[in-house]
């Protein structure tokens, strides 16, 4: 019997042997399983937390160019509304100007012209009282010396 008991001894230290090297190939791909299983579980969450972070950043970063472009935009209509403002004012001013120089220039001829007008009617009537004076001496002398020839005789 000892034969027999040695034969299973060694039988079943084989048998555990074979047992052990299988749990423990078992255990190394279940390991190796959930090793894959958490790694890919840490790439998803990190992926996922880089994400949000490079979303925010995003965000930032969009909001910073927003903010930006906005000023600039706020800048450029600014200047372009003090440009169209001042060539407004220069044409306002400009036909102002015109219409004030056009005023004070009629003023000045219509007064100088009246003057001017009254010297020249002034002379005219002067010029017209002598010539009817003359015309009217004539005329008398013409009349009444016809007359006065007759009276006397």
């Amino acid at each position: 019997m000892s034969g027999i008991s040695w034969q299973s001894k060694n039988l079943a230290e084989r048998l555990m042997d074979q047992l052990k090297d299988d749990i423990k190939e078992e255990l190394k791909a279940d390991l190796k399983e959930d090793l894959q299983v958490m790694k890919n579980d840490l790439k998803r969450e990190v992926k996922r937390e880089l994400e949000e972070e490079l979303g925010q950043e995003l965000k930032t970063d969009m909001k910073k160019d927003l903010k930006v472009m906005k000023d600039d935009l706020k800048r450029e209509l600014k200047r372009e509304l003090e440009e169209e403002l001042e060539e407004e004012l220069r044409t306002k001013l400009t036909r102002r100007l015109k219409e004030e120089l056009m005023e004070e220039l009629t003023k000045d001829l219509t007064e100088d012209l009246t003057e001017e007008l009254q010297r020249e009617l002034k002379r005219q009537l002067s010029d017209a009282k002598e010539e009817l004076k003359g015309d009217m001496t004539e005329n008398l002398e013409e009349h009444l010396k016809p007359r006065l020839s007759q009276w006397i005789k």
